[in-house]
């Protein structure tokens, strides 16, 4: 029996079932929409929905579509998610050039409170880039040849440019270079 207002259900041992279908049989457009939208009563200044869940046909060709998640932030409504029908995911933007793309600031590892830079990247806790790190930082890039972080600044002058360069052919060696194009101090060591 239903423990709620609407409540599907469809035994199906080991397929599908218990599913709702939403659907905007209109000819395939680009723009097409279908979705499931959310309204609480905020008082006489709110009329509509608030948040939603929608499907958007991208390519009138194939149907193809991303799915969209909206909020209502007490003024408008407004798309904060999106995931594409290539299955990437986009954070504040609806145009994604990568597998994650994120408009605006993220915190990794800190507590609600904690803000990140404006635009910008906090994390608490260890890093990777191509390894995982026993503590701390760390970076591991495959091949041979110079390796490099590069810590630079738009000034110009002395001191304006900074990299530390890892030779991956000579195990061990290291470079310090600061100035401009190559210009400045050069400090080596093992």
């Amino acid at each position: 029996f239903p423990v709620t207002i609407l409540q599907i259900d469809k035994a199906t041992a080991g397929g599908e079932g218990g599913f709702i279908f939403v659907e905007n049989s209109a000819a395939s457009t680009l723009g097409n929409k279908a979705g499931i939208r959310f309204a609480t009563n905020t008082g006489a200044s709110f009329s509509g929905y608030g948040s939603y869940i929608e499907a958007i046909n991208t390519n009138a060709g194939n149907g193809a579509e991303d799915i969209t998640f909206g909020t209502w932030n007490g003024s408008a409504r407004g798309e904060r998610m999106r995931i594409t029908s290539g299955g990437s995911l986009g954070i504040g933007t609806t145009t994604i050039g990568s597998t994650l793309q994120i408009n605006g600031n993220a915190a990794i590892g800190y507590s609600a409170s904690t803000a990140a830079p404006t635009n910008g990247l906090i994390v608490a806790g260890q890093v990777g880039v191509g390894v995982s790190p026993a503590a701390g930082f760390a970076i591991d890039a495959s091949g041979s040849g110079d390796q490099s972080i590069r810590i630079s600044t738009t000034s110009t002058g002395s001191g304006a440019n900074a990299s530390i360069r890892l030779n991956a052919t000579t195990e061990g060696q290291w470079l310090l270079q600061t100035g401009n194009a190559g210009a400045g101090g050069i400090v080596t060591g093992k």
